[in-house]
């Protein structure tokens, strides 16, 4: 290391920082993207999952209702008893 000048050893020592730099910026970009992939398929996963709780929570009240029309006979819904009135 004696032997480079005061000039080489300034050039190597800037070289080895950008280098480092380079380094750490390219691992920054690749993790932010894999990051923002595995962030894309949980917001889709969660998108699905909320569609089936809507499907699971309008088959239960549709069970609820059925259950309801067997044992009294009346449509306790309000919609369709003023279409059947009119």
């Amino acid at each position: 290391m004696d032997m480079l000048s005061f000039s080489q050893k300034l050039y190597l020592g800037f070289s080895t920082v950008i280098a480092l730099l380079v380094l750490v910026g390219g691992t920054a970009y690749f993790a932010l993207n894999n990051a923002s992939t595995g962030f894309n398929e949980y917001r889709s996963l969660a998108r699905a999952s909320n569609a089936v709780g809507e499907i699971q929570a309008n088959m239960l009240m549709t069970r609820t209702k059925e259950k309801d029309f067997i044992l009294t006979g009346l449509n306790s819904d309000n919609k369709c008893d003023t279409a059947n009135q009119v």
